[in-house]
């Protein structure tokens, strides 16, 4: 799991859109989705730290690391629905 979010493309605001939009022609709800499943994961990865930092009980951290799994699939489920996998960096 570490490994993983370790690994993630650090994108900053627009940054990730714009990537997008000069590379590819996707329809923009297709972007819209993978920008909106990009923005929860960092959301979850800024939680799951912090929840680390102020030594939160074991149960919360796992649920929160079990979500932040889960939002990782789905980004990457996503990307891979419409054929951007290879250009975020999740297949090697």
């Amino acid at each position: 799991m570490t490994a993983e979010i370790e690994n993630l493309p650090a994108l900053s605001d627009g940054a990730f859109d714009d990537t997008i939009s000069f590379t590819f022609s996707f329809q923009a709800t297709d972007v819209d989705e993978i920008d909106l499943r990009y923005r929860q994961l960092l959301v979850r990865l800024s939680r799951f730290k912090h929840l680390n930092e102020i030594h939160a009980p074991g149960i919360i951290v796992r649920n929160e690391e079990r979500m932040l799994r889960d939002a990782l699939d789905q980004l990457v489920a996503e990307s891979a629905s419409v054929g951007l996998s290879r250009e975020l960096g999740f297949v090697a």
